[in-house]
């Protein structure tokens, strides 16, 4: 037991030699999980309809071109990456990007400790939640693991503690915040976490007022920076994203109703049950388990957090079509929901077991085993259909036409390249 707490201290240790083994491990636990897309990468969805198709031959990057209502920053820069290649290599290209990303994004959390014991309370969620594997593998969904760094510079904020390198912080802040509307969750987390260190009265270093003075607040003021323009490109986009109030709290209903089943992989219990407990959990956690005061305020953060973004998804029901095919099926708006709910239930296991952190991380492993178990899931996303994309990637290239089938089952029309022009 010993020996797993030495290990865990090192791995929070910020050095190269700690981040690459927590990067390593992240890295191999998303590889597990969707292997074929290493193996064999293919276009999923918005990959190839949108980010390769809205950047084929275009030579500058179209980086702040919306889509969905919002900038997804770090998408356009690996589909204009791409582009200097042929488009044999782009599959390979988005799929090997989302696992890097993803991977440095989960790495991250190793500087949050939240009372858990360490890294690998927190990774193994990642590694055992049962889902149906649509947010691994893929680049359009890489934006569901980014909003985890974006966790991680809030907690730097409410800790007070700066990162290791300012520069290189800020750079990787500025893309998680242009790709997807996570900033703007992150943002209202921030200034719960500042509300409740000015509640509890803190002085010194650790007072409110010095925390806006701190290199940490940096993160925290580029994250809201971003919000501002995600808010202003939602609110000018063209894409209708307006529910009514009455849709909007159906769509939530849906999205509560809906949690059990993609926490689990069916429905255990009646859903009022579940929620009952998983409420009982997460109070557990904010209020009788001994944390030290930067955790608790850490954890009250996440739960702002993923509850912003957890309500947020009910606006999906101002189109009635889009309720089941994007909420009820759609893991990715449970994803972080889930790994949370994980993480107090782990949190809840130090005030439950009283044991050292080897015991506690053993029980956490069985239960989600046994939840895997359960949802008959075999932790591995299905693999994708293989598309030839490699006959089609040869006509792209030579700039014809065509119509490319990708997963899952769509299309993309692709224009063949216009002749360049010369005035006279």
């Amino acid at each position: 037991m010993e020996a797993i707490a030495g290990a865990e201290d090192w791995l929070a240790r910020r050095n190269w030699a700690a981040w690459f083994l927590a990067f390593t491990a992240s890295a191999l636990v998303l590889a597990l999980r969707a292997p074929d897309s290493l193996v064999h990468p293919q276009f999923w969805a918005e990959d190839g309809s949108v980010f390769f198709a809205d950047q084929l031959h275009h030579g500058a990057p179209r980086l702040f071109l919306p889509y969905a209502g919002y900038l997804l920053l770090i998408p356009r820069a690996v589909a204009w990456i791409a582009s200097a290649f042929s488009a044999f290599y782009a599959p390979a290209i988005y799929s090997y990007s989302a696992l890097l990303i993803g991977a440095a994004s989960i790495a991250s959390l190793r500087e949050m400790r939240l009372g858990l014991g360490g890294f690998a309370f927190l990774l193994a969620p990642f590694a055992l939640t049962p889902t149906n594997g649509e947010v691994f593998g893929t680049l359009t969904n890489v934006q569901w693991f980014t909003q985890f760094y974006e966790i991680v510079v809030v907690s730097r904020f409410i800790d007070g503690r700066p990162p290791a390198n300012t520069w290189r912080a800020g750079a990787a802040t500025i893309l998680a915040g242009l790709t997807g509307p996570f900033c703007v969750f992150a943002s209202a987390a921030a200034a719960i976490g500042w509300l409740w260190i000015w509640r509890v009265g803190q002085r010194g270093a650790s007072s409110p007022w010095s925390r806006l003075r701190s290199p940490a607040a940096y993160g925290v003021g580029i994250l809201m920076l971003c919000s501002f323009v995600q808010l202003w490109v939602m609110r000018n986009g063209a894409e209708d994203t307006h529910a009514t109030f009455a849709q909007w709290i159906g769509g939530v209903d849906i999205m509560f109703a809906a949690l059990q089943s993609h926490f689990f992989g069916h429905r255990l219990m009646w859903d009022s049950v579940f929620l009952a407990i998983v409420t009982i959990v997460v109070a557990a956690s904010l209020i009788w388990i001994p944390l030290a005061g930067g955790d608790r305020a850490t954890l009250a953060c996440i739960l702002v957090f993923v509850l912003a973004g957890f309500l947020a998804a009910g606006i999906k029901a101002h189109n009635p079509a889009l309720i089941w095919t994007e909420i009820v099926f759609g893991d990715r708006y449970f994803f972080a929901t889930k790994i949370f709910i994980w993480w107090c239930v782990a949190a809840a296991l130090a005030l439950i077991l009283r044991r050292g952190p080897g015991v506690r991380l053993a029980t956490l492993t069985l239960l989600l085993g046994a939840s895997v178990v359960y949802a008959n899931s075999s932790l591995q996303r299905a693999p994708m259909q293989n598309k030839n994309w490699g006959q089609f990637a040869r006509q792209i290239d030579n700039g014809e036409a065509v119509t490319v089938p990708i997963n899952p089952n769509w299309q993309m029309s692709l224009p063949a390249r216009k002749p360049p022009s010369f005035e006279q």
